[in-house]
């Protein structure tokens, strides 16, 4: 477990967090942290103009979990964003809204906005305690393929056949192979797949 220098009001310091990033995921992901001397001076506020910005700039972007606190201007930001929806939890009578960190992770963008790194999570509502630990693992999670769009792929579930068996040379099922030796531990590189070259020689009946 990573100790953390905090503050005196017992949260994680900005500094502290960058380095326990830093140790647990290896260099997989980056954290940026907006940082503001006091409650309401707009950090959710500027955190949604930069994600605004890196949408526009044509980055995969989707917010884990952002608290409006009922402000309209904030709330105004989110259009437009793809949000990833809350986890509902019943705790002491009540139902709570939590990130849920697996759809997060499951739908993996380029960048996840998540606000209240300081948050307790709701017992029993995942595996950590503290939002900025579910940050670090989202951080923590490796690539491990991209599995590209192919006709062979809607082939191989037509027929429920897998197609790293119907068709082992191509591209997905490649992808997968690699995939598959990643998880192993494997020290394969990430390779983008394409079968733009077997479309070629299928259109002209040579190589390109």
């Amino acid at each position: 477990m990573v100790q953390l220098r905090r503050d005196p009001e017992q949260r994680p310091l900005p500094e502290a967090l960058l380095e326990a990033a830093k140790r647990e995921q290896g260099g997989t992901g980056r954290l940026k942290i907006f940082v503001g001397a006091a409650p309401g001076v707009g950090k959710t506020y500027e955190m949604l103009q930069s994600a605004h910005a890196k949408l526009r700039a044509g980055a995969d972007i989707v917010v884990g979990f952002v608290e409006t606190h009922g402000r309209a201007e904030t709330e105004t930001l989110l259009r437009g964003l793809e949000v990833i929806p809350r986890k509902r939890i019943e705790y002491k009578g009540q139902m709570i809204e939590e990130m849920d960190l697996d759809a997060v992770i499951a739908r993996h963008p380029q960048i996840a906005v998540v606000d209240e790194l300081a948050h307790t999570n709701v017992p029993g509502s995942g595996r950590h305690e503290k939002r900025w630990e579910d940050v670090l693992e989202i951080l923590s999670t490796p690539l491990l393929g991209v599995i590209p769009e192919s006709e062979e792929v809607l082939r191989a579930s037509n027929i429920g056949s897998p197609v790293t068996l119907n068709n082992a040379a191509s591209a997905p099922a490649r992808a997968y192979f690699d995939a598959a030796s990643r998880l192993r531990g494997e020290d394969i590189p990430v390779t983008i797949y394409s079968e733009r070259k077997r479309f070629l020689e299928k259109l002209f009946g040579r190589a390109a």
